[in-house]
């Protein structure tokens, strides 16, 4: 049951992603183009197909890599952690120290170099 109820969240979230696309296809054909849409069985049916499509594909990634992927990002994150940690810490404090190692030549060449209308 569960299953199901979560298939029809998925349903009505592809529907919802859908829907500006939809309608803004559908307004520049009638608004802007003026024009009726050809073979509107054809399109509703490939619509339908869409929808159902997605649905079940955006379904299948949360069953199946999603959890997948969660376990390995808790897994690199427990073996990352404090080195990474350590890296962002010293790559915020050294930043502005290397930058004004970087600068510091140019800075050196403004201050020898005259300046202009002296």
């Amino acid at each position: 049951m569960q299953a199901i109820l979560a298939l029809g969240k998925a349903l009505l979230g592809s529907l919802r992603d859908l829907l500006p696309i939809v309608l803004v296809i559908a307004f520049f054909q009638l608004v802007v183009l003026q024009e009726p849409l050809p073979n509107l069985f054809s399109i509703l049916a490939g619509l339908v197909l869409v929808v159902v499509g997605l649905t079940f594909f955006i379904f299948g990634l949360e069953m199946g890599l999603f959890p997948i992927g969660e376990s390995m990002a808790q897994a690199l994150l427990a073996k990352v952690a404090y080195s990474g940690y350590l890296f962002l810490h010293f790559a915020w404090v050294l930043e502005p120290q290397l930058l004004s190692l970087h600068l510091l030549p140019l800075r050196q060449k403004r201050q020898r170099s005259p300046r202009r209308g002296e």
